[in-house]
Parts: C-alpha cells; sequence; structure tokens
C-alpha cells in the first residue's frame, strides 16, 4: 500500500512538472518593475543570456510574480514565473545561464532555473549534500524521474536514486570528502540525462 501511495505521488508530481515543462522561475529581478514591463524585461534578460536567439523564438506566453513564501524577508524580491512558447528556447536559455562565464552587470544577481513541482523540489533537496560535492567537484549532474541523480562514470551509467546510497557513491568514487582534483575529475567522468 505505501509503494502504491509513493508511485501515485510521483506520477501527480511528474504530471504537475510536465505542465510547468516551458516554464522558467526568475530570482533576484526587483520588484520595482511593474506587471506590464514584466515581458519587456524578461526578454532583454534573456537576449543578454543567449544572444544567439532569435527574438520570434522568444515569446513569452506569460510572466508573473508569485506569491512571495512566509518564510521569506520583506526586503528579498519575489519570483517571477514566466512560460516561453517554446522549449527549445527554455531549454537554450538555462543551458546557456550553466556556461555563461559572466553577465551582463545590469542583471548581476537574478538566476534562472526550471519551475518544478514544490514535491520535485522537496525530494531533490533531500540530495543537497551529493549534489553539493558534485559541484565542489566541478562535476555536472542531470536529474531523472522518478528523482535520481544519473551519472556515467568510467563508461557505465550510475543512477542514484536515495542520498544515502549517493553518499555511499561519493565515498566509493573517492569524491567525498572532496579527495579528487578537478582536472582529473573532468578527465574520468561525464554526467548525462535519461
Amino acid at each position: 500500500m505505501e509503494a502504491d501511495n509513493k508511485r501515485l505521488l510521483e506520477k501527480m508530481a511528474d504530471l504537475e512538472d510536465s505542465s510547468h515543462r516551458n516554464n522558467i522561475r526568475v530570482r533576484g529581478v526587483l520588484e520595482t518593475i511593474v506587471q506590464e514591463d514584466l515581458p519587456s524585461y524578461l526578454l532583454w534578460l534573456f537576449q543578454a543570456i543567449q544572444a544567439s536567439l532569435e527574438p520570434a523564438d522568444l515569446r513569452l506566453d506569460r510572466a508573473h510574480w508569485v506569491p512571495k513564501p512566509q518564510n521569506l524577508a520583506q526586503d528579498v524580491p519575489r519570483d517571477i514565473v514566466t512560460r516561453l512558447n517554446y522549449y527549445s528556447a527554455k531549454e537554450a536559455i538555462l543551458t546557456a545561464q550553466r556556461k555563461a562565464s559572466e553577465i551582463p552587470p545590469t542583471y548581476v544577481g537574478i538566476a534562472l532555473y526550471a519551475d518544478i513541482s514544490p514535491t520535485t523540489m522537496s525530494r531533490r533537496g533531500d540530495f543537497i549534500n551529493v549534489t553539493k560535492c558534485l559541484r565542489n567537484n566541478k562535476l555536472p549532474y542531470r536529474w531523472g524521474f522518478p528523482t535520481k541523480l544519473l551519472i556515467w562514470c568510467n563508461g557505465s551509467l550510475t543512477k542514484i536514486e536515495d542520498p544515502a546510497q549517493g553518499m555511499e557513491k561519493l565515498k566509493t568514487w573517492g569524491l567525498f570528502p572532496d579527495t579528487r582534483t578537478a582536472a582529473s575529475q573532468a578527465a574520468t567522468w561525464k554526467v548525462t540525462a535519461d
């Protein structure tokens, strides 16, 4: 019964994530920008991050401020959620942001994220020690469904399905504590998605 409930919750989270597939969550934009100006502001931001996209590729279906969580400080701006018409444009923008070495000064402090369900976000949060170690070792990673980390190591795929398993794998691979150098990791590790 418990396993059935878990599968049902995973499927519901997946459905919600699918409905957010084209969304980008934008964090750090000052709330001095009024709702009417959000689309044009976001288009300028996305063009600055991924200049190779044509204006026709950057069609926004909607953009709005989200309600502020109760535990967020008053001086911290609310997030913006926007939906791009084209999934490929959304992916190009998020990929460019991850690879960007610098961002124009106008947009410093702004971060972009995929918009995922609270259930998925909470589940990914359980892996924070594993993902922090991967980032500290300059290793990119991808998420799979249901929530798991997908890592290619020395030519074979390793699926990390729970945080404890992840910490054990990191120790086995000599990454936790962070014992390998970034150069040797880059030569022997590859991370991919489903």
